[in-house]
């Protein structure tokens, strides 16, 4: 069983399900004074880290979860959910007196569409020095997911350990990253195996504008794609994966010196439950693709990655279909099934 540690946050996600009425492009709007009747509650346990644990150790890998919590009835109900999930919590911390990070997701029940509100902290005053210094066991991968002030310290620190324990690296930058050390993260992606980054993320990293990056012609789309992950070749990238909701998603590489680029649509479904945790649940699928595969001498590199993309897209539309970020995700056999129908309707 390969092992893979996953660093970020572990949270208590409360989901409310409204029916919003005030319709605004891309905005969930709410009466001020008003009272609000929700139609669904749920409280699940969440967070990138948690997520992407929770999603490969349905598709039969160690996750290790390195987050934080306190001591508060909050925090032991996280780690005990966590448990649950059968991810390993030896390494979590229970310190200090800023609360466990708690999310309310405010879901529209209309638009299938949500806004998440967060309070505390999983991640900020998680000792990352200490845990790596406590990790004796052997370890394959390591997954980095949201960091906040301390992120380019943190990104140092697990591109150090990774190359000490001949780990691969994978990274999702979070939009407080991208906002605030734009040209220092760009310049650290070279020591990263794997990059995940949304359309929209991938373009405010580089300073870019929408352009044709989602223009309703598919050659001009094309073509902009190619143009931004050279873009990101330039810096050296290993493998870059940009995904853009229900329009699909992006692997490149660069193979053999030159750069390789490949796109799959999303799957079409019908009754969409609740969107959050799409993007954790598409890194747990792509990474497991991508792992399992790395010892398949005989596959190449190309037929890897488009296995792993279509992993990714087919864990991500497993899970919007059930609320909750960790609900829905797909055991081993159930995505490889999906695998293979995905890159036969390509």
């Amino acid at each position: 069983m390969k092992k893979v540690i996953c660093v970020g946050s572990a949270t208590r996600d409360i989901f409310l399900g409204v029916n919003i009425e005030d319709k605004q492009p891309e905005k969930i709007c709410l009466e001020a004074g008003a009272k609000i009747y929700s139609q669904s509650y749920r409280e699940a346990v969440g967070g990138g880290a948690v997520n992407v644990g929770a999603g490969l150790s349905k598709l039969g890998y160690r996750a290790f979860v390195f987050a934080r919590t306190d001591k508060s009835i909050a925090g032991k109900w996280i780690q005990k959910q966590i448990g649950k999930l059968k991810l390993k919590k030896n390494y979590m911390q229970q310190t200090g007196k800023i609360s466990s990070e708690t999310s309310v997701v405010i879901s529209d029940a209309v638009e299938q569409d949500h806004t998440i509100i967060r309070s505390g902290d999983a991640v900020e005053n998680f000792d990352l020095v200490k845990a790596c210094k406590r990790f004796r066991e052997k370890i394959d991968w390591i997954y980095l997911s949201s960091q906040k002030k301390n992120n380019l310290e943190n990104m140092d620190i697990l591109i150090n350990f990774a190359k000490e324990k001949k780990a691969g690296l994978a990274f999702n930058p979070s939009s407080y990253q991208i906002e605030n050390n734009p040209e220092e993260i760009l310049t650290r992606l070279q020591e990263i195996d794997v990059v995940f980054m949304n359309l929209d993320e991938a373009m405010n990293l580089l300073g870019e504008q929408v352009g044709n990056y989602r223009s309703d012609d598919s050659a001009e789309r094309s073509v902009a794609m190619e143009k931004l992950f050279d873009k990101y070749f330039d810096f050296s990238v290993k493998t870059l994966v940009v995904t853009d909701g229900p329009n699909g998603a992006w692997v490149g590489a660069v193979i053999k010196g030159e750069a390789q680029i490949y796109y799959l649509p999303a799957e079409e479904i019908e009754n969409i439950a609740d969107t959050t945790g799409a993007g954790d649940a598409f890194v747990s699928g792509f990474l497991a693709s991508f792992i399992k595969d790395e010892g398949e001498l005989e596959m190449s590199r190309e037929m890897k990655l488009q296995r792993a993309l279509a992993g990714g897209l087919a864990n991500s539309s497993s899970v919007i279909m059930e609320t909750g970020a960790t609900n829905g995700l797909l055991k081993s056999s159930a995505l490889q099934k999906r695998v293979k129908r995905i890159l036969r309707g390509k």
